[in-house]
């Protein structure tokens, strides 16, 4: 009887100190798990972010920038000025310096051409005595070579007008003789700026002035031209 009752209490003991091992076992085991598992999400997160925010930005911004570009067919004004020597072809003429203003309006583009034009011209001829024309001209602006940074025109126009001769000296004072003015020009141009403004040289450049008889000069005049 009384071995009984020391085993009894023996194996209590026993039983309880495995309770306690496995109750601190459990903690233990519900530890990994949560440190396994809380990383994941971090992990799932980051990458998506970064791989949609990023070409949707890419893809939304291009458009923008090609809709601001202007075409040159946007910009049909055009406001030019130039000067160089005009030569006087009959007897007794001299060479004289020449100012051109000119402004005007391209109507009728046509394929990669600019097309026809027309406006209203100004000239101003110095040294010995004065000359001043006033007229309107149209011609036709041809693009014969265009690459990605330039366009090159060639222009052949006609100007119809007046021109008066202004003479001022001691003797006779001043004296101002009216005449009817034709101009033949062709010009070269250099576009560059996306069309916005162009440099030009004027090779070839008649002026005849009629009023009873005739009066020839020859122009080779350079300038530039605003596009707008």
């Amino acid at each position: 009887m009384a071995v009984a009752a020391l085993a009894e209490p023996t194996a209590v003991a026993a039983q309880e100190a495995q309770e306690a091992q496995e109750a601190q076992e459990e903690p233990a085991e519900a530890q990994p798990a949560a440190d396994t598992e809380a990383p994941e999400e971090p992990a799932e997160a980051q990458p998506a972010a970064s791989t949609e925010a990023q070409p949707a930005a890419d893809t939304e911004a291009q458009p923008t920038t090609r809709t601001r570009s202007r075409s040159r067919s946007d910009r049909p004004f055009y406001l030019s000025f130039g000067g160089g020597p005009s030569i006087g072809l009959d007897s007794g003429s001299s060479v004289k310096f020449k100012l051109q203003q000119e402004a005007g309006y391209h109507f009728l583009p046509f394929g990669d051409h600019p097309g026809i034009f027309a406006g209203v011209t100004f000239g101003q001829s110095y040294i010995d005595y004065s000359i001043f024309q006033f007229g309107g001209r149209a011609g036709v602006d041809f693009a014969i070579l265009k690459t990605d940074s330039f366009r090159l025109l060639v222009t052949p126009s006609i100007a119809l007008g007046f021109g008066a001769y202004v003479v001022s000296s001691s003797v006779i004072g001043t004296e101002m003789r009216t005449l009817f003015n034709l101009q033949l020009a062709g010009d070269v141009k250099l576009e560059i700026l996306d069309g916005k403004l162009a440099i030009w040289v004027r090779p070839i450049g008649l002026d005849l002035f009629i009023n009873g008889g005739s009066l020839e000069r020859y122009d080779v005049l350079f300038g530039v031209q605003l596009n707008l």
